[in-house]
């Protein structure tokens, strides 16, 4: 089941019959209105050569050093260090 609230004419759906796959359903597209003041977003930056840049990168590299990666000679090992 699928409920979707919005004005009147605002939300289209339909079926897309030559998108079936093995099965019977034919997948259910929805159009969802999307405009610029609907979206919120922010951006944090890191100034280029800035105590705090340098503090990042430094935090970062420790992390990495911290890692160990010497088990790490084929994709079973890999997957078990992913977890």
């Amino acid at each position: 089941m699928v409920v979707v609230r919005g004005k009147e004419g605002m939300v289209g759906m339909h079926t897309e019959p030559d998108l079936r796959q093995p099965s019977d359903h034919a997948p259910l597209l929805v159009d969802l209105p999307i405009s610029p003041e609907n979206i919120c977003f922010s951006r944090k930056v890191l100034k280029r050569d800035s105590d705090e840049e340098n503090d990042f990168l430094s935090s970062v590299t420790l992390g990495l050093c911290a890692l160990n990666f010497s088990r790490l000679d084929s994709v079973d090992s890999l997957r078990q260090f992913l977890g």
